[in-house]
């Protein structure tokens, strides 16, 4: 066992659960990579963390030493392929649910993208109604750094026109939406550049550690993160 996490089982433990969930292509894995690059570098390198993945990648354990408690944030992806019989596993008890939508898709296609979005989300919420803990459900705009490059490209044979793609503001309808189906809030990032990924984390670890859970749907307020 490596020194540094002999040194966490000796700690108090400070254990969370999230979810990641979302389009196939919507950049999933690519963020739960830059969580673990972000605490690594963050927390003190490999030394100090334990990284923990099991053979069919469903999930992830990320452990770090901060002040004198251990923490554990397991990960788990939802993917297009996971079996049904997983997502009785996957979803229950999960702290946080980050639906990744992939903005510069979703740009193309916002019916399509949005209709997939929205599903994940009553996934989601039936997996998780009999939980005892509260669930906060954020979506997380993805591969942002894409965007951009959607201005000057031709669009593809039978695909929306160019010009309604300039017009259409992903970003306003995903925070319209947020409000609409009352998510805890719209994050943003882009997971190959690092844009964003560090206010990602803040959130989500301010919410992790919040011991007041709003159990309301009508309690709720949202914050929107771009």
């Amino acid at each position: 066992m490596d020194r540094g996490v002999k040194i966490l089982s000796q700690s108090p433990v400070w254990k969370k659960k999230i979810v990641v969930s979302g389009h196939d292509g919507a950049g999933k894995t690519e963020l739960r990579s830059a969580l673990l690059k972000l605490i690594k570098d963050r927390y003190g390198g490999e030394e100090c963390i334990s990284v923990d993945e099991d053979a069919y990648q469903v999930s992830l354990r990320i452990t770090w030493k901060e002040g004198e408690t251990a923490k554990k944030i397991d990960i788990w992806e939802d993917t297009e392929n996971s079996y049904s019989r997983l997502k009785p596993l996957i979803y229950p008890y999960a702290n946080i649910v980050l639906i990744c939508l992939p903005l510069d898709l979703v740009r193309q296609d916002p019916e399509a993208g949005f209709e997939i979005a929205l599903n994940r989300i009553e996934t989601a919420r039936h997996f998780t109604k009999d939980d005892d803990t509260y669930t906060s459900l954020f979506l997380v705009g993805c591969r942002s750094d894409l965007l951009l490059q959607q201005q000057s490209e031709p669009a593809r044979d039978g695909g929306t026109s160019v010009s309604f793609i300039k017009r259409y503001d992903v970003r306003k309808e995903a925070r319209r939406f947020t409000a609409r189906h009352w998510l805890d809030g719209y994050l943003e990032c882009s997971a190959v550049t690092g844009e964003g990924v560090s206010d990602v984390f803040d959130i989500i670890l301010k919410d992790l550690v919040d011991q007041k859970r709003r159990n309301l749907h009508s309690q709720k307020t949202s914050c929107i993160i771009t």
